[in-house]
């Protein structure tokens, strides 16, 4: 994991278990691996290929906790996935300011697998407890740099963050 202080958090949402911990940290890495893939805006060493190689086809399926849980996590690993996909699509072509909200939510999905994790690990009250927090730490990421990562990756000529001050319709069109 690239942040060690997003790491101890995910260790606190499990409360310190060490296969739920494992579960989450592998998942969340493959997850920024492919999208740094589909990007394309990181470079990728061929150590970073084998690592998630590794990840995916060999640490994931032996984590005792997914296997567990396994028909608990998998539709939420699932609708993930095809969030990231929509998201995807919409900052690709967004109709409007509205259409990019919705892409800066749900591209972080596996927000619903920490929360899920956190309820199995301790409960519908822990859950509770922690939920604010994920989500507040899932969608930390400034809407500002947000907006400018899209601008450079597909090309939208008005930042969102103004159009959000104007009247009118959404002013945020694609190139």
């Amino acid at each position: 994991m690239k942040d060690p202080k997003f790491a101890e958090f995910i260790a606190y949402c499990c409360k310190g278990e060490e296969d739920p911990t494992a579960f989450l940290l592998q998942i969340i890495d493959a997850a920024h691996f492919f999208d740094d893939l589909y990007d394309n805006d990181v470079v990728l060493t061929r150590a970073n290929l084998l690592d998630s190689m590794w990840t995916i086809m060999v640490a994931l399926p032996r984590n005792a906790f997914y296997r567990k849980f396994f028909w608990e996590l998998q539709p939420l690993v699932t609708n993930a996935i095809c969030n990231w996909r929509v998201a995807n699509n919409l900052e690709a072509s967004p109709s409007g300011e509205t259409d990019l909200r919705v892409a800066f939510v749900i591209r972080s999905s596996y927000a619903e697998l920490v929360q899920q994790t956190a309820l199995l690990c301790g409960g519908p009250e822990w859950a509770a407890q922690v939920g604010v927090e994920v989500r507040r730490q899932c969608h930390a990421e400034p809407w500002a740099d947000y907006v400018k990562s899209v601008e450079v990756q597909h090309g939208i000529l008005q930042r969102a963050e103004t159009a959000g001050q104007q009247s009118g319709p959404d002013s945020v069109r694609p190139s």
